[in-house]
């Protein structure tokens, strides 16, 4: 009899542990899927920041780029500056899109100032292109990878 209660006493502490192990792997896998969904949520509205400001931005040094004097480069410097250059872009700017920037930025205000390359004239131009180029890439690599 002794041997009886016992047996069903060690038979209810491994049903126990049994089903305390059950709901310990349960709440675990409700953890980590809840963590994983947010993780989405907050990498999608970064990726949609990012897509939009590198379309905004390549558009923008589009248009500056294309303005053949000073006066009328001045508004878009502003903007340029104030949007991009210290504004949303910080945030959410990759690596090689910051340093294109401060490239450009550079050329730009010595553009404004009445200051001339004389050995690579086009060098403003060129370093407009190369902050679209670059964004142009990053879009399509982002896009590419919500594809797959």
């Amino acid at each position: 009899m002794a041997q009886t209660k016992k047996a069903d006493k060690q038979d209810k502490v491994e049903r126990t542990i049994k089903i305390g192990t059950f709901i310990i792997a349960i709440v675990a896998a409700t953890t980590a899927l809840l963590t994983w969904f947010n993780n989405q949520k907050h990498s999608d509205s970064l990726k949609e920041t990012r897509l939009t400001n590198y379309r905004s931005l390549s558009h923008l040094v589009g248009k500056m780029i294309s303005k053949p004097n000073s006066d009328s480069l001045a508004g878009l410097a502003k903007t340029f500056t104030e949007d991009f250059y210290n504004g949303e872009m910080i945030l959410v700017e990759d690596t090689t899109v910051s340093l294109a920037m401060k490239r450009f930025k550079l050329e730009l205000d010595d553009k404004l100032n009445g200051v001339e390359n004389i050995l690579n004239p086009d060098k403003f131009e060129k370093s407009g292109r190369n902050v679209i180029e670059i964004c142009k890439f990053h879009i399509i690599e982002m896009t590419e990878k919500s594809i797959d």
